[in-house]
């Protein structure tokens, strides 16, 4: 532990130095930035397990990555030659995006889905990932339906072991997505995903993405059946770690998502 705070404080004062550490407790350390209200946490638990019987020279490269990923940081332009087989779609709240972008002060990419919803855009980047900003898109020279597009089709490559479960309740039947890779989510956008859902469900198809792990689906038309889904939905969203949206949805075409009043 001593090791990387003090190499992350070595790094701030070359590179962030108007970041300062103001507090320290087992793995955890708080930065403050003269923009912002309050200090920001920084969990060191990777860091310091991945590092443990390393070199210095490791405990350097970890810390670099850190500070490069801290808010406010400058991010090289985005080659998308080099770099758009990593970029990835992520359902998003709207909410929690505008708040990231304060922290960094810089906007994130965010496309409008929903009042409530939006499409943002990951970046892989030595298993780690992070959100790109707006301004690296616009330096790349893409506008957002193409950005968007490079990113579902890298998903859609992603999707061969897709995993859609059907769960037969009192109510009728619930189709639930299980495939344990963090998209599932996302995965809303792709047409294929339509395309599928109508095949098993027959006819209209109602939709819940509760966290961005999972989505629920069923179809449209059965009053007791919506209810089952609404009520699944709004339990799952309050107790997840990645909250995406307590509402369902009309899934009426590939990638749309229509607020559907609650019963």
């Amino acid at each position: 532990v001593p090791r990387v705070v003090r190499g992350l404080s070595r790094r701030l004062s070359v590179e962030r130095p108007e970041l300062r550490l103001v507090e320290h407790f087992d793995l955890s350390v708080s930065l403050s930035h003269p923009d912002l209200a309050e200090p920001f946490a920084l969990d060191l638990s990777r860091a310091v397990s991945s590092t443990r019987d390393q070199s210095e020279a490791a405990v350097e490269r970890v810390v670099g990555r850190l500070v490069s990923m801290l808010p406010g940081a400058a991010t090289p332009a985005l080659d998308l030659v080099r770099e758009k087989h990593r970029i990835l779609p992520r359902l998003a709240r709207r909410a929690q995006m505008a708040e990231l972008s304060a922290q960094a002060s810089a906007p994130l990419f965010c496309h409008t889905l929903t009042d409530e919803l939006g499409v943002a855009l990951q970046l892989e980047v030595e298993g780690r990932t992070r959100y790109l900003r707006e301004s690296e898109t616009a330096r790349a020279g893409i506008d957002v339906a193409r950005a968007i597009g490079l990113a579902l089709e890298n998903l859609a490559e992603r999707s061969a072991r897709f995993r859609l479960v059907r769960e037969d309740l009192p109510e009728g039947a619930l189709f639930v997505a299980r495939s344990g890779d963090g998209l599932d989510s996302a995965r809303v956008l792709l047409p294929e995903l339509h395309a599928l859902l109508l095949a098993r469900i027959g006819g209209p198809v109602l939709i819940g993405v509760p966290h961005r792990d999972s989505f629920y689906a069923c179809a449209a038309g059965d009053a007791a059946l919506t209810r089952a889904l609404c009520e699944r939905t709004a339990y799952d969203a309050a107790r997840a770690p990645h909250t995406l949206s307590a509402a369902v949805h009309a899934f009426t075409c590939p990638g749309e998502l229509r607020l559907l009043p609650l019963l």
